[in-house]
């Protein structure tokens, strides 16, 4: 167990450390895509380092004023915010993107997405996934759930109007395999359903702002890291109950 654990903590560490390889090597064709001067990568590059920096020397300061509680209720809202922006990221890199919504309008457009999908987490993930991890094992009442939702959104794609209507249907359902993990991972880890909510507002504000290109390996891509993640959260969850206190 204790190999299992330190396999799963250098995986971690290794996708803490993924941003900042990536941004060198992905910055010529990011930069151009933004529509900024190639200088801000440095300029990135220093938020990250001294973000870094500020929270480490911090933490235990924040952890004494405001207790273990309040803290590990920002973490882990935290950490459902940056699992929407890992599902958005991949996609972006892989499959390129139009500008949509204003990046400002992510204010507005969260509320407005609790009753553009983000309520759907009280059927999907207040009942059906914890009843059916009564008889099953995550994955595979995972997998039940991300059928069911998939094929609960069918109609959309032939309503003309709506969002969904004319999209690659096979793309959206890779998308739900992975938002499922990510989502049912929050649940279990942190028992909240809220926060689930909040994730799912996010992801779908998101995509209002980055309108994907068509191309199902971003897809995969994505949905391949969210999974990955959602057992490295469960996984440390389990040894260190960081997001359970």
């Amino acid at each position: 167990m204790i190999q299992l654990l330190l396999s799963v903590i250098y995986l971690s560490f290794i996708s803490l450390g993924l941003p900042d390889a990536l941004l060198g090597a992905a910055w010529p064709s990011m930069y151009v895509q933004f529509g900024v001067p190639v200088s801000c990568a440095g300029v990135i590059s220093m938020i990250v380092a001294v973000g870094t920096i500020v929270s480490s020397l911090q933490s235990d300061r924040l952890t004494r004023a405001l207790g273990a509680g309040k803290v590990t209720a920002v973490s882990v809202g935290l950490t459902a915010a940056a699992l929407a922006v890992i599902f958005i990221l991949p996609k972006c890199l892989i499959s390129g993107y139009e500008r949509g919504a204003p990046i400002f309008a992510i204010v507005v457009m969260i509320p407005m997405m609790l009753f553009g999908g983000g309520l759907e987490e009280a059927g999907w993930r207040y009942i059906l996934q914890p009843e059916l991890e009564k008889t099953y094992s995550f994955p595979i009442s995972t997998i039940v759930v991300s059928i069911i939702w998939w094929l609960w959104h069918l109609p959309l794609f032939y309503i003309q109007g709506v969002g969904q209507y004319g999209q690659n249907y096979l793309a959206f359902g890779i998308d739900v395999l992975g938002l499922s993990f990510a989502l049912a991972s929050i649940r279990k880890t942190t028992n909240s359903v809220w926060l689930c909510v909040l994730f799912h507002c996010i992801a779908n504000s998101l995509s209002g702002i980055f309108v994907i290109k068509e191309n199902i390996g971003g897809n995969v891509t994505a949905a391949a890291i969210l999974i990955l993640c959602s057992y490295v959260l469960i996984k440390v969850n389990e040894k260190t109950a960081i997001f359970s206190k």
